[in-house]
């Protein structure tokens, strides 16, 4: 669930990401474009009003020059009365300057000025051209202000240049304040839009978490439904397509089962099978005796004491005869798994009963070394008995007569029981050692195996969630390794 939740956060977290990054970056530039264009209209507008405001000024100027006629000496024209009273009524004029062909100031609201010539750019630009020049840059004791260089001409004649200084700091305040503003407003639209944003997408994360939780309650062994998320948007559908997901799933289960079970008695009928020459030998032997015992009795039926012990003989053969009859059906009727403690070294020796008649015959030696303090193991004591089975039967058969077989059973590390098959038979080659518990896959001559008894042992093995290793070299004999759990639920069943 951890897992899941880390995740889906992080796909939520990478969207907010993405998204809010390049809607954020978005919101910024349409605020820089939206605020360079009400910049450079504000400025263009104070350009505009300090150029008519300039021109306005200059008719005054240029009157009071030609009044006083093409005297050199510009100290009869009285203009800075005109400039002082100018100034008065507009308050954010910062300076006014009059100045000659030859760029010196010959009248100045500030009296010091008088008679300094302008050495500054803009003076020289405007001294060389009839068009207004105009000009913002930061003065050093006035601080941000717009100039306006107004040429005083008439006629061709030029007079000198009107220069205006309007303060700027009012117009950069408002563009500051515009900037701030115009952050606030785009962080706040922001805000707003991821914030809608997260819940938008965590609504779609949510949708997917209880799909997830839906996939994850998923039970193929169970016929409980669950109940997916209903919607009529994608997810909804993704919901569906899980269902028929899920329907398909449990058809293709079942049918996997039922082969299986097809698997797994073919196996049981082929090892009935070559357990029948031995159960075949351990019933005819008791069955001669009876009928012998029978005969007997036909050909002296009055000697009571003989016939007696004949019945009794006879009692004694079908008594055998029951016996290995109910073993071989206990091992090969088909019945559901059912998980429960059970003796493992006791299904051992159950399971080396029923293959006794083969390992006589072959003259094989069964050396057994089973711990006993073994602990009980959870299991299905009848799929176990089938595993054990199937590896004696295989080991059998790579023994030559005389050879022999070790089984050994011991806990291994406290939460195991490890049990070990060893043979000295002619082993499994390394090409093929991979192969073993492929279905089907066998090394024994046509009609001695069907391939399907380690594959099966091994199904077995991992449904009781266990393992099974093999370790061989040719002509040396091979080791089967079988690992079992001992925590496991109990009366858990299990299908084959």
């Amino acid at each position: 669930m951890n897992n899941r939740s880390i995740v889906t956060g992080s796909f939520q977290t990478r969207i907010l990401m993405y998204v809010g990054s390049l809607f954020l970056f978005l919101m910024l530039l349409i605020s820089m474009t939206i605020l360079f264009q009400w910049k450079s209209m504000l400025i263009e507008d104070q350009l505009n009003n300090s150029k008519d405001l300039t021109h306005a000024f200059s008719i005054s100027v240029l009157d009071a020059m030609i009044y006083s006629g093409n005297s050199d000496d510009w100290s009869n024209v009285n203009l800075n009365n005109l400039l002082g009273e100018f100034m008065n009524k507009t308050p954010k004029i910062n300076s006014i300057a009059v100045v000659d062909k030859d760029c010196r100031i010959i009248s100045h609201s500030d009296l010091s000025k008088y008679n300094q010539i302008c050495s500054d750019k803009y003076s020289k630009m405007a001294n060389q051209t009839q068009d207004i020049v105009q000009a913002i840059y930061q003065h050093q004791v006035q601080g941000w202000i717009i100039e306006s260089y107004h040429p005083i001409a008439v006629k061709g004649k030029r007079w000198g240049t009107l220069i205006i200084a309007l303060e700027a700091e009012t117009i950069r305040e408002q563009i500051h304040n515009l900037y701030v503003k115009m952050l606030y407003y785009t962080l706040g639209i922001a805000a707003i839009l991821l914030l809608s944003l997260n819940f938008l997408i965590g609504r779609v994360t949510g949708s997917l978490k209880s799909l997830v939780s839906h996939v994850d309650r998923i039970n193929l062994e169970s016929d409980e439904f669950v109940n997916r998320p209903v919607s009529n948007d994608e997810i909804g559908y993704l919901s569906q397509r899980f269902g028929a997901l899920e329907t398909r799933l449990t058809h293709s289960r079942n049918k996997l089962i039922d082969a299986q079970k097809q698997v797994f008695q073919a196996e049981k009928l082929a090892s009935i099978g070559r357990l029948a020459s031995g159960v075949a030998h351990e019933i005819n032997n008791p069955l001669n005796g009876i009928r012998s015992c029978l005969y007997s009795i036909n050909r002296n039926p009055s000697d009571q004491k003989k016939n007696e012990k004949y019945f009794n003989l006879i009692g004694e053969g079908i008594t055998h005869i029951e016996f290995i009859v109910r073993k071989l059906l206990d091992y090969a009727r088909e019945k559901p798994y059912s998980m429960i403690e059970n003796e493992v070294n006791a299904i051992i020796k159950k399971t080396l009963e029923l293959l006794e008649y083969r390992l006589n015959e072959k003259k094989i030696s069964i050396n057994l070394d089973l711990d006993p303090n073994l602990p009980l193991l959870a299991s299905d004591a009848h799929s176990m008995m089938e595993v054990f089975m199937n590896i004696l039967i295989n080991s059998m058969d790579a023994v030559n007569d005389g050879g022999s077989i070790k089984v050994i059973s011991r806990v291994k590390g406290n939460d195991h029981i490890e049990i070990i098959i060893e043979d000295d038979g002619c082993g499994i080659s390394k090409d093929n050692l991979e192969s073993i518990f492929d279905p089907f896959f066998t090394t024994k001559d046509p009609g001695e195996g069907t391939g399907l008894g380690l594959a099966v042992a091994m199904s077995i093995i991992e449904a009781h969630q266990g393992k099974i290793r093999i370790e061989s070299k040719e002509n040396e004999g091979t080791h089967f390794y079988l690992k079992f759990p001992l925590q496991r639920q109990k009366n858990k069943e299990i299908n084959q």
